[in-house]
């Protein structure tokens, strides 16, 4: 049975706890979070959803938990400027990583982060969970089995809305230093969908504009992509497209 441990109880922990409960190799071993409330909370979910008792380890130092010898596995669920740090500190003390996006904020980090993945021999999962849908793991074995024919190119494009509340609601949205943008935070997982389909790239050319001027980052990304195999990828981004109105 492997033993999990989740840094960070909120609400995007309740999906990995969903998982956990449907799993029967893997259960929770301990929860982590600066808030007390939160982990109890994360704690009463998973013993009412689970057959049997459970008890659980709560840690109000998350390096506690990484420290922990009975954890095989470090589920990280907390602010975006926090997933490399945490993922290099579970690496280093020999434990699987499963992180929330972003992998982390700099190229350097993600660069640190798989070095240390291959000297430990554990493994790293970002949750790009849009790769596990039907639709798109068809979509990626009619491509590798040439069905298709060659792709010469990919668009993905993502027109939603972020309203000023959104940005309001957590202090560390709309920063660049904790944030990482509106790209790497919503446009994220169809990037990622277009490069997991299309292989590597050999150059990117993008551009961003920001025009809430009450935050940091951008509100609009433009990129293009230069694959490996010669394709070619588009990319479009805006968080803020106005929601349709009624009548």
């Amino acid at each position: 049975m492997w033993k999990a441990g989740i840094i960070g109880c909120g609400y995007i922990s309740k999906k990995h706890l969903a998982s956990i409960i449907r799993l029967d190799s893997v259960e929770l071993h301990a929860v982590s979070d600066v808030q007390k409330s939160r982990m109890e909370e994360t704690a009463s979910f998973y013993q009412e959803n689970i057959v049997g008792s459970a008890s659980l380890k709560q840690y109000g130092d998350y390096q506690d938990l990484i420290h922990d010898p009975e954890i095989d596995i470090i589920i990280i669920t907390v602010i975006s400027s926090l997933h490399a740090k945490i993922a290099k500190q579970a690496l280093q003390e020999s434990k699987h990583v499963i992180v929330e996006k972003p992998l982390a904020l700099s190229i350097q980090d993600a660069d640190e982060i798989i070095k240390l993945s291959r000297l430990k021999q554990k493994k790293v999962l970002v949750c790009h969970q849009l790769r596990y849908r039907p639709i798109f793991l068809k979509l990626k074995k009619l491509l590798e089995k040439g069905t298709l024919g060659k792709p010469y190119m990919g668009t993905v494009s993502a027109r939603i809305n972020r309203s000023q509340e959104y940005y309001e609601s957590a202090a560390w949205r709309g920063s660049w230093e904790h944030d990482g943008g509106m790209l790497i935070n919503q446009g994220i997982h169809l990037v990622d969908l277009l490069v997991w389909l299309l292989g590597d790239i050999d150059t990117v050319y993008g551009e961003v504009a920001r025009n809430n001027q009450l935050k940091e980052i951008e509100d609009v990304a433009t990129g293009i992509i230069h694959f490996n195999n010669k394709a070619k990828g588009m990319i479009e981004v805006n968080t803020i497209t106005k929601p349709a109105t009624q009548g």
